[in-house]
């Protein structure tokens, strides 16, 4: 047996349980959910193995067909274990993982929007155990991570959808001159203006 492999997956009947409800409010809310997984595992040889896994899901839903929100998660790996010799071993790992949320609203035409944000993630890992004995265990390694983030985007998708996103990464020293322009530029205007401020805590 050189390969083997498992695959699963899961859903929900939420949104079935709830067009049975007897509140109008909740049977015109919606509720959906599902998750794939596999995972392969190949030997090449009596010193090499192989070892691929993956997983995504989604989860979306409404109140009373007003806003959507929405998760979505993916993620992936590959391994590769090596045998120096019956007391020495590694194993090299490499990841990608990517997180999505959105939230959409279309009930009034000239506001509708849609917004998201994302996460991404590369990873590389090294591992390293030297057994010199029954008694001890040596174990040495790195890993690096890579993150690239995405605040958000914020854009109009309805008919005259009115709405305009501009968005910007500042060093915190500038925040206070950063809005002080947005003050000077919008003040007098007849523009209505939102501001968000996302950072660390």
């Amino acid at each position: 047996d050189k390969t083997s492999f498992i695959v699963g997956g899961r859903s929900t009947y939420s949104g079935w349980l709830l067009r049975h409800l007897d509140s109008k409010q909740l049977q015109n809310s919606t509720a959906s959910f599902y998750d794939i997984t596999g995972n392969i595992s190949h030997k090449v040889n009596d010193n090499n193995n192989l070892y691929i896994s993956a997983y995504g899901s989604k989860d979306r839903f409404t109140l009373n067909n007003d806003t959507a929100y929405s998760y979505r998660d993916q993620n992936a790996s590959f391994k590769w274990k090596h045998l120096f010799s019956n007391k020495f071993y590694g194993v090299a790992t490499v990841g990608y993982s990517h997180y999505n949320y959105a939230v959409e609203s279309d009930e009034n035409p000239v506001e509708a929007f849609a917004m998201d944000a994302d996460i991404r993630q590369i990873n590389g890992k090294l591992d390293f155990s030297y057994f010199p004995n029954s008694r001890h265990t040596l174990n040495a390694g790195g890993h690096v991570t890579r993150y690239d983030l995405s605040p958000g985007r914020f854009r109009p998708i309805g008919e005259g959808s009115r709405e305009r996103n501009i968005w910007a990464v500042i060093d915190q020293a500038e925040a206070s001159r950063a809005l002080r322009a947005v003050h000077s530029s919008f003040y007098l205007s007849p523009q209505t203006l939102s501001i968000g401020v996302i950072g660390p805590g």
